[in-house]
């Protein structure tokens, strides 16, 4: 079930139910679409303006792509469609009445924190998108008149991919730290260095005591999530 490698403990994702072994290596992370659910699914896009020509017209021509969309006028009624069915993506106008975009996010990350939304902005609140991208909270943000729907739905794309990778990245997470707390008992009182690393990612999911010790990372700071190669050089930026 695992295999030991001179200072290196590398376990088999067979431990944890999976396919292939996981490794550290200095490959880099691969763009990769993750269905953590599995199956195949379709692309859906929950659409919010209070203009009602441009969410028929978009509704129109993303449906001829293939993408279920449903639409809302404002941010209540949009909460309340996502409540019953939550998307991975939102299209969302900036300045609405009651509820503006911003306050609707908040609302909608609150239900989902992976959901991606990106803005639609007038010039008046482009400055309320950009600020919002910038804290990371919003995935992108367009101005209106959207000239180039292409553009758009590769972003929509896009967003979804990340919202499939962050769920997958956390939901691999957990799973990884229950499959070996029940080892770690075990690998903390070993003299080799042990590592579990996440095949797609290169993220630590684990690491033992002699692992922090011979890389100088005190016992209380947490090493799981960096990259490997963070973790073993701080000084080094990628594979």
């Amino acid at each position: 079930a695992l295999k030991i490698h001179a200072k290196c403990m590398i376990f088999y994702r067979s431990i944890l139910g999976l396919k292939k072994p996981g490794v550290c290596d200095n490959t880099g992370p691969r763009r990769t679409r993750y269905n953590v659910s599995g199956g195949t699914m379709p692309e859906r896009l929950l659409i919010v303006d209070d203009e009602p020509r441009l969410t028929r017209s978009f509704k129109a021509i993303f449906e001829r792509r293939g993408i279920e969309v449903e639409t809302s006028d404002n941010g209540f009624d949009a909460l309340r469609i996502f409540k019953r069915n939550p998307f991975k993506v939102v299209l969302s106008d900036v300045y609405m009445d009651e509820m503006d975009g911003i306050a609707l996010l908040k609302k909608l990350q609150e239900i989902d924190p992976f959901v991606q939304v990106i803005f639609l902005t007038g010039y008046a609140s482009i400055d309320n998108a950009s600020r919002a991208f910038k804290q990371k909270n919003a995935f992108d943000y367009l101005q209106k008149p959207v000239r180039d729907m292409d553009e758009l739905h590769a972003i929509i794309k896009r967003a979804e991919e990340k919202y499939d990778l962050e769920k997958y990245q956390i939901t691999r997470k957990k799973e990884a730290q229950k499959a070996f707390s029940i080892f770690r008992g075990i690998f903390d009182s070993m003299e080799a260095i042990v590592y579990v690393s996440d095949i797609k990612t290169h993220e630590l999911i684990y690491t033992n005591l002699k692992f922090r010790q011979v890389f100088g990372h005190e016992k209380s700071m947490p090493v799981e999530g960096l990259k490997c190669w963070e973790a073993v050089n701080r000084k080094q930026t990628g594979p």
